[in-house]
C-alpha cells in the first residue's frame, strides 16, 4: 500500500490536484494584486482630498504632463506634490532633472505646464 492509497487518493488523481492547487494559487495572486491596486487608488484619492481641495479635471495636455511626470520622474524618486514648490521654481527643477529622466524638450514643457498649473502658490 502506498501513501496515496492511505489518504484515499490514487495516482491518477495526483495531476488533477496539481491543477487545482495551481488554479487556487493563481486566484490568490490575482485577488492580492487587485487588493493592492484598490488600496493604491484609495490612497491617491485620499491624498488629493486631504486638504479639502478637489482637483478640477485637467486638459488633455496637462493630463499628458501628469502622466509623463508620474512615469518618468517617479522611476528615480518619490514624486513631489505639485503644491510643495512654487510655480516659479518648477521650471528650474524640470530643466535640471528632466534630461536625466529621458524627457524630450517637448515633454519637459508638458511636465512643467502640469506642475505649474497644479501648484498652489
Amino acid at each position: 500500500m502506498n501513501a496515496f492509497q492511505l489518504v484515499g487518493l490514487s495516482l491518477p488523481h495526483q495531476p488533477r490536484m496539481r491543477h487545482v492547487m495551481a488554479a487556487l494559487l493563481l486566484a490568490a495572486m490575482l485577488l492580492g494584486s487587485m487588493a493592492c491596486s484598490t488600496v493604491s487608488s484609495a490612497r491617491s484619492q485620499k491624498d488629493s482630498t486631504e486638504n479639502g481641495a478637489v482637483e478640477p479635471p485637467l486638459s488633455q495636455d496637462l493630463e499628458e504632463g501628469r502622466t509623463l511626470y508620474e512615469r518618468r520622474c517617479g522611476t528615480c524618486h518619490e514624486l513631489y506634490a505639485p503644491q510643495e514648490y512654487s510655480r516659479a521654481s518648477w521650471p528650474r527643477y524640470v530643466k535640471r532633472y528632466g534630461p536625466r529622466s529621458g524627457l524630450t524638450p517637448a515633454d519637459r514643457e508638458k511636465v512643467t505646464a502640469y506642475l505649474q498649473a497644479t501648484a498652489v502658490r
